[in-house]
């Protein structure tokens, strides 16, 4: 398919899909009222402002605080991570900074080539920082957003850590010079089969506390986030 057909079948479904959502706000079927924005809100919280200075609602926080106590010790461990691969990131792309300008610094280190140095940061951000970061936020908000305990935290924990060992095994591959050849995709596919099971060991558990929420309407940061939990493996498997 050439590219004049392909720019084509893009504005004809963007046209198509368009008129679907006319179609549908005219039919009704998306909720419009004022109450659908509340649903994060406890009862007593929505409409009345906050005093910074007083004391907590016990009411009003009792859920919110049901699902932080839930999710944190999953959303720690996914910040730990998070921080750990950006400061491995951070130094990678540094060096690599540096080797711009010095070409034979460290020049007798394979793995500290230049090449190899910045193909590391990138995967150290692309595939360590920006998921655990992510994710960790994704487990923070989404219990807190259903008004729901975090479900299976567990399958979250063991995904990060085949998360984890996958991106050392795919880190170590590049500096041993085993890679792909395809930019943000030089891990070895067999590394990746790691990251498509813990990603999945780790959005069960944000499944499961979906299907048992405590609320009826869905926040829209929950459709954004369940979304990306659903085509992030689609794709991944794609590329």
């Amino acid at each position: 398919m050439n590219t004049v057909a392909i720019l084509i079948s893009a504005f004809l479904l963007s046209v198509f899909a368009l008129g679907a959502f006319i179609w549908s706000m005219r039919k009704g079927l998306f909720d419009t009222s004022p109450a659908a924005a509340r649903v994060i809100f406890a009862d007593e919280e929505a409409g009345h402002p906050e005093d910074p200075a007083s004391a907590r609602h016990g009411i009003v926080d009792r859920s919110r605080e049901e699902a932080d106590r839930s999710s944190a010790p999953v959303v720690f461990l996914f910040i730990c991570c998070a921080m750990v691969w950006l400061l491995v990131a951070s130094v990678a792309g540094l060096t690599a900074s540096i080797k711009l300008h010095e070409p034979d610094l460290l020049a007798s280190v394979p793995w500290l080539s230049f090449g190899r140095i910045r193909t590391i940061h990138l995967n150290a951000v692309a595939y360590g920082w920006a998921p655990m970061a992510g994710l960790g936020i994704a487990i923070f908000l989404l219990p807190r957003l259903l008004k729901t305990e975090l479900m299976g935290g567990r399958w979250a924990v063991l995904g990060a850590a085949l998360w984890n060992a996958g991106l050392i095994a795919g880190i170590g591959s590049i500096a041993a010079g085993i890679s792909d050849g395809l930019e943000w995709l030089e891990i070895p596919w067999q590394v990746d089969i790691l990251f498509v099971i813990g990603g999945a060991f780790v959005g069960f558990p944000l499944v499961l506390t979906l299907v048992n929420r405590k609320v009826d309407h869905l926040y829209v940061s929950v459709w954004y986030m369940g979304c990306a939990l659903f085509w992030f493996p689609v794709l991944f498997l794609v590329a």
